[in-house]
């Protein structure tokens, strides 16, 4: 026997083991919606659409979207498409991001302050 120890031989080597690395990035795949952008929906959009803007999205996600282009271009998909109708469903926000909305505002309060 060496000094170091008995040497190991490679034929007795335990077969490769995935790292945990891999492991722990393994996940289902993905069948819902985010429910982030879900919630979103939820927030900003008044009761009539709320009732069935996100059944349409999700069900085009699922049908179409998902199976197509994969789950992460379905995410990318689904988020672009809750953003997009939230800016144009919602008053308030589609106001603001008009930028008259914002630069009005500051200009009665600019005047308002000024007497």
């Amino acid at each position: 026997m060496p000094k170091n120890g008995p040497r190991c031989d490679p034929s007795h080597r335990i077969p490769d083991r995935p790292s945990t690395a891999r492991v722990h990035r393994a996940k289902k795949p993905v069948r819902q919606v985010p429910a982030s952008a879900s919630f979103l929906l939820y927030l900003f959009l008044n009761k009539k659409d709320r009732q069935t803007i996100p059944g349409d999205l999700q069900e085009e996600f699922q049908t179409t979207i998902l199976p197509q282009f994969g789950p992460r271009r379905a995410k990318f998909w689904y988020w672009s498409q809750v953003l997009t109708t939230i800016i144009y469903r919602n008053p308030i926000i589609k106001w603001a991001l008009a930028g008259g909305g914002i630069l009005e505002l500051a200009v009665r309060l600019i005047r308002r302050i000024s007497g």
